[in-house]
């Protein structure tokens, strides 16, 4: 910004060409420093693609053109022969200034806004087309004038604006470094701090008439184009550093992340492994326990411990059907349950767990709270709130488990809420609460409870709020959206068993010898011919010869050599019109995607009545399944 630096006033003055190779040698630098200014304005826009800094690249081009035509208009103006010309240039010049005062004012605003980094598009392109018209106007109103005149409106007037703009752009930067914790603005704040100072005296030099100073404060220009250089490269090693930091941590959460869905997915599979070894196992308990309690004369305490003996089996179902639930078994079907029903008779249990130095409440009312659930995540829920609660309490505590309805979002929904007095969480545990493998208990927590939850109200389209601090104690609130069917209580469900027309054969395929013996003697003590091989390639071999009739296809689902799948498609091929049904311990999804298009499923372990029902109702042509078929 030495403009005129060659104008001689007074016989103190040095010779012009000293002055003129003084200001042609300070434009050369200074316009290399823009040069790199722009090249790293440049390289920080393809890194961050943020809008302010093309803002940047295009003011320092336009201060870079602008020092050009100046120094044309110094060395030829004098020169030239129309009269318009040193006006052109003079406007050109001083319009190319006042774009990159304003184009930097704009750019710094962009990043000081709180309200985000858009450019005012419209607004900047009337500011530059204002700027234009002002800029010739004042040229070709102060050509004809005196050089007081013209420095003070052509020079002055801009220096004093860019001195106040860069005192702005200061302030706004420092601030933004303050607010990110970053030191690249600071710097820039610092520079644009020296440059509101330099052009704050050029302005008082160009104003008094002193324009033999402007050469020397002139050197200070590289210096301030160079600060802002050196602050925008140390902004970039930030935002690169940042960048880098932020892609580390995202790549250690994904790493995390997938460690603890290769946990679940092995939790998973040794749960349907269990849950199908176990459940062979209670379908030969239950079968055999059935059997012996149909037999006459049978003493009173015999059969009293026979029966107490089949119902710890079916207790030991429900605990099947909670590993089914983790491995997240396909063939469960939904029903409608009331609330505060199975809250109640959840509670003896739920006594016991929390145990004799903590109170439990029930605050359940008389209204029906129908939700629809699978059979066993509700118990499931409860069961981990509870115990949850209760090591969260140190000596004697309370916990209150509340049942309602209430109006959300979503319309209607039932609400589960359960208080205790516990130590509370801080907002760290709290954020990361139900997170999975997450725990806060030591070596006596597995961080599956809250996760499974999490996992059961995502398949159920259910939400849960956490409300908890530090010595207040923990609310947890669970809703689903209200179902529209009336609960159907167990009593109301009974296992029917269809007519059997006539006398059938039926083709049991079974791997397990128990499970295929209490098959066997159930369907043949109710009149059914049975050809049970103890090897499904042995079954296929009888499915290909023409001279066997059978009437249905009953078969298990994991085996091995051949599975029951794909001993369906045999049949559907060689018998097309024979009926197929599947007995299970456990569906795998993966391995049986399109098991169901097969037929309906029996799932272990069932009852005597449940086993007549499904196989009288496949000879019937009936697609019911009894109630043990739902998982």
């Amino acid at each position: 910004m030495v403009a005129l630096a060659h104008i001689q006033t007074g016989p103190r003055q040095s010779p012009v060409p000293d002055f003129g190779y003084l200001f042609t040698a300070n434009s050369v630098f200074v316009m290399m420093a823009c040069l790199v200014l722009v090249w790293l304005s440049w390289l920080c826009w393809r890194q961050h693609r943020q809008p302010f800094l093309v803002l940047w690249m295009a003011g320092w081009l336009c201060y870079l053109a602008a020092r050009a035509l100046t120094m044309v208009q110094l060395d030829h103006g004098s020169a030239m022969s129309s009269p318009w010309a040193p006006i052109a240039l003079s406007g050109a010049s001083q319009s190319l200034y006042y774009a990159h005062v304003l184009l930097t004012m704009t750019g710094v605003w962009c990043v000081a806004s709180s309200r985000g980094r858009r450019v005012p598009v419209k607004g900047l392109i009337a500011g530059l087309a204002a700027v234009v018209a002002i800029t010739f106007v004042i040229a070709a109103q102060t050509q004809a004038g005196s050089m007081a005149v013209r420095m003070w409106l052509r020079v002055g007037v801009r220096c004093i604006a860019t001195a106040v703009v860069f005192g702005a752009s200061a302030w706004g930067l420092f601030w933004h470094g303050q607010r990110t914790r970053q030191q690249g603005p600071k710097l820039l704040a610092l520079g644009f701090f020296g440059g509101a100072l330099m052009f704050g005296q050029l302005a008082y030099a160009f104003t008094v008439g002193r324009y033999t100073e402007v050469a020397y404060l002139g050197a200070f220009e590289v210096l301030v184009v160079c600060a802002i250089g050196l602050g925008l490269v140390i902004w970039w090693n930030e935002g690169l550093y940042a960048n880098a930091e932020r892609t580390s941590q995202e790549i250690a959460d994904r790493t995390r992340t997938m460690l603890q869905a290769q946990r679940m997915e092995s939790v998973g599979k040794l749960a349907s492994g269990v849950a199908h070894d176990f459940n062979n196992v209670l379908t030969v308990v239950l079968g055999n326990m059935e059997s012996l309690l149909r037999t006459k004369d049978l003493p009173d305490a015999m059969r009293s411990s026979l029966e107490e003996t089949r119902i710890a089996a079916v207790h030991a179902t429900r605990i099947t059907s909670r590993l089914l639930t983790l491995a997240k078994s396909p063939g469960g079907q939904p029903r409608v349950f009331d609330l505060n029903h199975e809250v109640r008779q959840l509670q003896p249990l739920l006594r016991n767990l929390v145990g004799l130095r903590v109170v439990l409440d029930l605050d359940l009312g008389d209204r029906e709270l129908p939700v629809l659930l699978m059979p066993g995540q509700l118990e499931q829920i409860l069961l981990n709130l509870v115990v949850n609660a209760r090591d969260a309490i140190e000596g004697d505590g309370r916990i209150t488990i509340v049942a309602h309805e209430s109006q959300g979002d979503r319309g209607s929904e039932v609400c589960l809420v359960a208080v205790d007095s516990g130590v509370g969480m801080t907002a760290e545990v709290r954020e990361r609460c139900g997170e999975m493998f997450f725990s806060t208990k030591g070596d006596r927590g597995t961080g599956m409870g809250l996760a499974s939850v999490r996992s059961i109200l995502a398949d159920t389209r259910g939400t849960m709020h956490i409300d908890s601090a530090p010595g207040a104690g923990t609310k947890i609130r669970i809703t689903w959206p209200k179902a529209e069917a009336a609960r159907q209580p167990e009593e109301e469900r009974p296992v029917v068993i269809p007519a059997r027309p006539v006398p059938a054969t039926v083709l049991l395929v079974e791997d397990e010898s128990a499970v295929r013996g209490v098959t066997v003697r159930a369907l043949e003590a109710a009149g059914y011919r049975v050809v049970a091989p103890s090897d499904p390639r042995d079954a296929a071999a009888l499915l290909a010869d023409a001279s066997q009739e059978f009437d249905l296809l009953l078969t298990d689902v994991a085996m091995p050599h051949l599975t029951g799948p794909e001993l369906a498609r045999l049949s559907r091929r060689v018998r097309p019109r024979l009926p197929i049904r599947f007995l299970s311990g456990f569906v795998d999804p993966e391995q049986h995607p399109d098991l169901l298009q097969h037929g309906p499923i029996l799932a272990k372990p069932f009852s005597r009545q449940e086993l007549l029902a499904f196989v009288s109702a496949a000879l019937a042509g009936k697609e019911v399944a009894p109630s043990g078929a739902s998982r």
